[in-house]
C-alpha cells in the first residue's frame, strides 16, 4: 500500500493555526532558505519556520522537513518513500488514494522537479475548514518525493502565487 497519501491526508486535513486570515505574507520577499535533504531541495521565504507538529503512524513514509509561514496560514511539507515501481504507477496510487479520502483533484499537469519529469495535482481536502492542496511528485531510484503546500481553500487564491513559487523551487537529483 502506498503511505504517502495517507501522509498527505492526515497533514492536508490538519487543522490550519491561523484561521480566518484574509492577507497573504508578503510575497516579493528576497531572502530565502535552501531546505536541502538526501537528494532533494527547495527553497522558501528566510521568514518561514521549521515546525515539528506531531504526525499519525507514516508506514513506510518518512516526513523529512515541514515548515509553514510566520501567519501560520501556509503550510509546507517534504515525505518520501521507497517505492519499487515506475512514476506514473506512482503518480496514479496516490491519485487513487486521494480520491479515496475524499480529495477532489483539480488539475494535474506534467513539471519539471529539478532534472527529472514530475507531476502536480491540486486538489481540494473536504475537511472543516476545506483545505486546498498543491502537491508535486517524482520518482527516482526506488523512492518517492512529494512537496506539499496547503491552505484554507478560503484564502488560498491570495496563496496560490506563493506556493507555486514555492513548488518551483523543489528539485530531486537523479
Amino acid at each position: 500500500m502506498n503511505h504517502a497519501l495517507l501522509l498527505s491526508a492526515a497533514i492536508a486535513t490538519a487543522p490550519v493555526l491561523a484561521m480566518g486570515l484574509s492577507m497573504p505574507v508578503a510575497q516579493s520577499q528576497t531572502a530565502v532558505q535552501d531546505i536541502t535533504g538526501d537528494r532533494w531541495s527547495f527553497a522558501l521565504p528566510e521568514s518561514w519556520v521549521e515546525t515539528n507538529y506531531p504526525q499519525p503512524g507514516l508506514g513506510t513514509v518518512s516526513l523529512v522537513a515541514q515548515y509553514e509561514s510566520p501567519d501560520g496560514a501556509v503550510f509546507v511539507n517534504v515525505v518520501t518513500e521507497a517505492f519499487a515501481g515506475d512514476a506514473a504507477t506512482y503518480l496514479n496510487l496516490n491519485v487513487q488514494n486521494m480520491t479515496s479520502f475524499g480529495f477532489v483533484i483539480h488539475d494535474q499537469s506534467a513539471v519539471s522537479v529539478g532534472a527529472l519529469p514530475g507531476t502536480e495535482v491540486e486538489s481540494t481536502v473536504p475537511s472543516e475548514p476545506t483545505t486546498r492542496v498543491l502537491q508535486r511528485f517524482a520518482l527516482t531510484d526506488g523512492t518517492g518525493y512529494v512537496l506539499t503546500c496547503r491552505t484554507l481553500e478560503s484564502i488560498f487564491d491570495d496563496y496560490r502565487e506563493q506556493c507555486t513559487e514555492i513548488l518551483d523551487t523543489f528539485a530531486v537529483t537523479p
